[in-house]
């Protein structure tokens, strides 16, 4: 399944969006880190199929940026984007280790915010009250055999 499909199926299921942005944010490090070992190593094959597929993960998450929710943290969110695949189109280019270092440890920083707004949200949907339980058509189901 793609990453588009997979962002909109826990949307529409009403899970947590934010969960899943944490999860490419991990997705797209691992894969800096994994071109990275590729590039000292000399394994350009290797390391170029990593920044192509951090460049897939780094597209899923601009697209599904919401600038008109998101506000200024969605916008300056897109610029980092857009820098940082210029800095990995730069890296592959150049060879440049410490680019990918560099943004490895940019996005560590935002991968740990990520989670901390999951970890926020999680702790306010546990205060809020249980919602109906729904059955297999999507329909609320209340039991009306309980007794007082």
């Amino acid at each position: 399944m793609n990453p588009l499909e997979c962002y909109r199926q826990t949307e529409a299921q009403g899970e947590n969006p934010v969960q899943l942005v944490v999860l490419l944010y991990r997705q797209l490090i691992k894969d800096l880190q994994g071109a990275l070992e590729a590039m000292q190593a000399g394994q350009v094959e290797r390391r170029t199929a990593e920044i192509d597929h951090a460049m897939v993960v780094l597209a899923q998450l601009q697209g599904t940026l919401n600038k008109e929710k998101g506000g200024e943290v969605a916008i300056n969110l897109g610029r980092f984007y857009d820098l940082l695949r210029a800095s990995l189109v730069e890296a592959q280019c150049t060879v440049n280790q410490r680019i990918l270092q560099d943004q490895i440890a940019n996005l560590l920083t935002l991968h740990e915010a990520w989670i901390e707004v999951a970890q926020s949200q999680t702790a306010s949907e546990k205060s809020r009250p249980p919602a109906a339980p729904r059955d297999a058509s999507g329909e609320i189901h209340i039991n009306a055999d309980w007794k007082a």
